[in-house]
């Protein structure tokens, strides 16, 4: 247990304010100090394409806790400062306002970064990427006047932006270089779905193309495709990815690959530094290798654990990765991982009209798409965790409640 070290918190993100707080929760009376490089407080970041572009919610609405919280609870929170360089010999911090901060243990919770558009052009006016409040204003802003938005991308950010800019009646065409949308996170089943949702609701999809440049003088007005022409548009957002900035993680000599390397506690290789969020490459239930898993849900696990063990306490049991998008009418929650599936099934829901895509490798399930069906969602985060064998025969006949095959 910790017991008067000064615990520093790197990133005032989701899972650096969520670890502060659970700091507290569990009894760890040692001075902590929250540093982040924007002027807010910890806020939520899935809001973001959702109900903040939307207008339903205020800078408050964001917010985690409230500014009194913190003081509440002596939590130092420094904002708008950049934390530059790490010594971990000397366990200082060096800021960009040239102050160096000491701590006995440092939590490092520096989150991920948009991944930039490499293209000529990308510097135009007009091209966005969505990560920060900031962003996400800029893009709120410049849809209120836009024609043709094209969106280069189709991850689940690019989706659902696809979605709201089509609510305003906004003309999108959304450019994907792969086969279909989300291939490496989604399932063809419900690929396909969304494709078919998004064309419905008039998105102009194209696959297989390459992006070669953007084109205009100061402000964006085309996208130059490889092959295949200029496509005329005002606004350009790029949802490819994001990428992590691991410079202060190899200043501290901790062990890095894709992320920061992790145990089931958040410990890094450094006794005094633990690390958590988008950040790290961490082990997940039911994988034997250690990945990097970018969802709120990872972040708030990771934070528990480093809670529990700097308060001296018992390591939570590991949880079943899950995520979820909202896109037009539609809820899109997947609970656990696809890629060890080895079948597919796909259960329709008569009670929601929704369905759902089933995972199971050696005959356990694994995974579970869910589309409009958030009772099978609840069901597959129990069975995913039990990881108990399943009788595949069961799905022969479409009567069998999804309960009864699951139990």
């Amino acid at each position: 247990m910790i017991t008067n070290e000064k615990i520093v918190i790197v990133g005032a993100g989701h899972a650096g304010g969520t670890v502060a707080a659970l700091l507290r929760q569990h009894g760890v009376t040692s001075a902590i100090t929250l540093i982040g490089d924007e002027p807010f407080l910890p806020y939520q970041r899935p809001p973001l394409s959702k109900g903040w572009l939307q207008g339903h919610m205020s800078e408050n609405d964001l917010l985690l806790k409230p500014a009194a919280f913190y003081e509440q609870k002596h939590i130092e929170c420094v904002t708008g400062v950049k934390v530059i360089g790490v010594n971990h010999q000397k366990h200082e911090l060096y800021l960009n306002n040239g102050e160096t901060v000491s701590y006995g243990h440092l939590i490092l919770a520096c989150g991920a970064q948009a991944r930039k558009l490499e293209v000529e052009g990308s510097q135009l006016n007009g091209v966005y990427s969505l990560r920060a409040i900031g962003d996400a204003e800029k893009i709120r802003i410049a849809l209120r006047k836009s024609q043709h938005l094209v969106i280069i991308g189709g991850g689940f950010i690019g989706l659902e932006l696809a979605a709201f800019a089509r609510g305003l009646g906004i003309k999108v065409t959304l450019l994907e270089r792969e086969d279909r949308l989300l291939k490496r996170l989604a399932s063809n089943e419900l690929s396909e779905h969304l494709a078919q949702l998004h064309q419905a609701n008039g998105v102009d999809i194209r696959y297989n193309v390459q992006v070669q440049a953007l084109v205009g003088q100061t402000d964006v007005q085309g996208v130059e495709l490889h092959e295949a022409g200029v496509i005329a548009c005002d606004t350009v957002l790029a949802g490819i990815g994001s990428s992590v900035d691991l410079s202060l993680a190899l200043q501290a000599k901790l062990q890095c690959e894709q992320g920061v390397i992790v145990d089931a506690t958040a410990q890094t290789s450094q006794e005094h530094i633990s690390a958590i969020g988008d950040m790290t490459q961490r082990p997940v239930l039911g994988l034997t290798t250690t990945l990097r898993l970018e969802s709120v849900p990872s972040a708030l696990e990771q934070a528990k654990q480093v809670a529990l063990r700097l308060a001296g306490k018992a390591a939570p049991a590991p949880e079943v990765p899950w995520f979820w998008s909202d896109q037009y009418d539609r809820k899109i929650q997947v609970a656990g991982l696809i890629q060890n599936s080895e079948k597919a099934v796909v259960y329709q829901d008569p009670d929601s009209g929704g369905f759902s895509v089933l995972h199971f490798a050696k005959s356990c399930l694994v995974a579970m798409e869910c589309v409009q069906a958030p009772r099978h969602f609840m069901m597959a985060r129990k069975a995913i965790a039990q990881a108990k064998p399943i009788d595949l025969n069961l799905f022969n006949s479409a009567e069998t409640p999804l309960a009864s095959v699951l139990q």
